[in-house]
């Protein structure tokens, strides 16, 4: 900037950057070719590596929801066979009293018992 005698200022005009200024220096070109293809490959990979995390996700997401609902199957067959047990639990502890009740009748009344054989078929005594 230039002062003027009435004290304002004015912007000199400076011509554009000459030729000199322009040149690049040797291997500044191709370095930098080098370096924006650098970068295409980096985002490319990046994005590669991108799609297939996001693919890795979808897989684990439809993973999980098939395990939850194995999980849930499971559960409720758990709960069945529980239910089950008791059952049989129930049907052991009934066949054990009437096991002790027969134990009982032997022991105090063998004339009981063998009447009751009587009573069987021939082959039925034979399995005794």
């Amino acid at each position: 900037m230039e002062l003027q005698s009435n004290g304002s200022s004015v912007k000199s005009h400076q011509s554009t950057p000459s030729a000199e200024n322009n040149i690049v220096p040797p291997g500044t070109t191709k370095r930098r070719a080098q370096n924006r293809e650098a970068q295409r490959r980096f985002r490319r990979k990046r994005e590669d590596a991108q799609k297939g995390l996001e693919e890795k996700i979808n897989r684990l997401e439809v993973e999980c929801q098939e395990l939850s609902k194995k999980l849930s199957q499971k559960s409720e067959q758990a709960l069945e066979l529980q239910g089950e047990w008791r059952e049989l639990q129930e049907q052991v502890q009934e066949l054990r009293k009437q096991g002790q009740m027969l134990v009982r009748v032997v022991v105090r009344q063998p004339a009981v018992v063998e009447s009751l054989v009587s009573l069987l078929p021939p082959a039925a005594v034979t399995q005794l």
